[in-house]
């Protein structure tokens, strides 16, 4: 089966998950900063892709600012809206959780995958909405920096 990636940009941004610009960077990284001192999220809204088929992955480009090694936790949260339903009648599907052991090395980008095993039964050309959180009070979350998210793309399969 083949694959395909769509990129994602957040519609959201709740908890000082601000939108931000490398400093002092030859050209213009953007990336959206979730703070080690606090719970912080950032919304995805976006239709399915007409040939999505299923095995959804949420992939996350990052780097932690401080350059403290340890796990770093996230979770992404789905909700799909069909053709029909009501929106504000419908809810967030279970939390799906992904960990990564981060390096002491500042600005050294990693590959998170969090795969989407709860993803509200999405369908090609449904309107989807995606949760992606950090808690940093997380037992499992033992990085004391904050992360950097440049890029956020979801691989699925096509039909």
């Amino acid at each position: 089966m083949s694959t395909e990636s769509l990129p994602l940009m957040p519609c959201l941004i709740a908890g000082d998950a601000m939108d931000n610009q490398v400093p002092n960077a030859d050209v213009p990284l953007r990336f959206l900063r979730f703070p080690k001192e606090r719970q912080t999220e950032a919304i995805f809204q976006f239709m399915a892709p007409s040939n999505y088929a299923s095995g959804a992955v949420l992939n996350l480009v990052y780097d932690t600012e401080d350059g403290e090694a340890g796990d770093i936790r996230v979770t992404a949260e789905v909700m799909a809206v069909s053709n029909g339903e009501l929106a504000n009648a419908l809810s967030f599907d279970t939390a799906n959780a992904a960990t990564d052991t981060v390096e002491a090395t500042v600005g050294e980008t990693n590959l998170l995958a969090i795969t989407l095993t709860n993803a509200d039964s999405v369908a090609a050309d449904d309107l989807v909405l995606i949760r992606l959180r950090r808690t940093p009070e997380n037992a499992a979350d033992t990085v004391d920096a904050d992360m950097r998210v440049f890029l956020v793309d979801l691989e699925y399969t096509i039909a």
